[in-house]
């Protein structure tokens, strides 16, 4: 319902405007928690970081940094989450007839574009992947999540539709694409940000692209 000032104008904005404050306060905390623990991850090592030492280097207690995040696993994946769920509005977005592949690879460009715009703490992250098996470990869970999250979309727009829960189509171009992501990303973090991730994901997706989905398989690969 729309208000048309007066009273409830003034009553709507005490309502909202400490909501705001709150949220905005603790992304704050939160982002200088990240950005406490990459610094320290990077200089120190993954392993040999401490919650203490994060909580510290923000300027908080250890009991702080716990409102904020379960573990230091969850400092540098958070993101992830925020990412997947971009994904899956890019995936919305798509044209209805678009390819499956193509709505995929649209499906990462949230996560592109992070990395384009911060090419140097994404290639931190990656390479305390490649060492961590902590790290290595959450980052399969998320990836998991991530699965679960656009199955659902991939799923109603596969042709033919699909007539019961136990199609695997879905499932199966959703596992490929997220694997074919993280190879790229790997192999970015590998030749030190030098090589485009454009250019690398979309080697990877051509590498296991296969037939249209419904479509002429007689024409080869597309």
């Amino acid at each position: 319902m729309v208000m048309s000032g007066g009273r409830e104008a003034r009553s709507k904005t005490s309502v909202v405007t400490p909501l705001g404050l709150r949220e905005r306060t603790r992304a704050a905390v939160r982002g200088e928690l990240s950005r406490a623990a990459m610094e320290l991850f990077v200089r120190d090592g993954f392993d040999q970081t401490t919650v203490a030492d994060i909580a510290a280097a923000a300027g908080v207690s250890t009991r702080s940094f716990f409102r904020y995040f379960p573990s230091k696993e969850t400092v540098v994946l958070a993101h992830l989450v925020d990412i997947g769920h971009q994904a899956l509005e890019q995936m919305r977005a798509a044209p209805a007839a678009a390819d499956p592949w193509d709505v995929l690879r649209a499906a990462f460009e949230p996560s592109l574009n992070a990395i384009r715009e911060d090419p140097a703490t994404s290639l931190a992250i990656y390479q305390l992947l490649m060492q961590s098996a902590a790290l290595r470990a959450t980052h399969s869970e998320k990836g998991r999540q991530w699965c679960e999250l656009l199955e659902p979309e991939l799923a109603r727009r596969l042709q033919p539709v699909p007539q019961s829960s136990h199609d695997p189509r879905a499932r199966a171009l959703v596992s490929a694409a997220l694997a074919c992501y993280d190879a790229a990303c790997y192999a970015w973090a590998n030749t030190l940000a030098t090589v485009p991730i454009d250019a690398l994901l979309d080697e990877a997706i051509a590498t296991v692209r296969g037939h249209p989905i419904g479509g002429d398989t007689a024409g080869g690969n597309v």
